[in-house]
């Protein structure tokens, strides 16, 4: 079980670079991506925030739009009256080019 940091907010140990450069999560999904380096695609994070009992989604500008939105709804179950969404310079997707 997550458990809540000092700020109230519920958020996994996971590591983008982590799981996809020493992993290989993707290979989970039978993506042929092995050649991308994991800030050149698309990616973002879903945070729980326990005190304000509300989901916050933080996405990649390039995938800010409705089917993402749902996909990520049903993939981690959220309530979508009580999720919030956010771009984030963080998860600002790099082109090598």
């Amino acid at each position: 079980m997550l458990k809540k940091d000092s700020l109230g907010l519920v958020d996994s140990d996971f590591k983008h670079f982590e799981e996809w450069e020493l992993n290989a999560l993707y290979k989970q999904f039978n993506l042929n991506i092995s050649s991308s380096p994991y800030h050149s695609l698309p990616r973002g994070r879903v945070i729980f925030d326990r005190a304000n009992q509300f989901s916050k989604v933080y996405l990649d500008k390039t995938i800010f739009n409705s089917s993402v939105k749902h996909a990520i709804i049903t993939a981690f179950c959220l309530d979508s009256s009580s999720t919030k969404w956010f771009s984030d310079p963080h998860y600002h997707c790099f082109s090598d080019s």
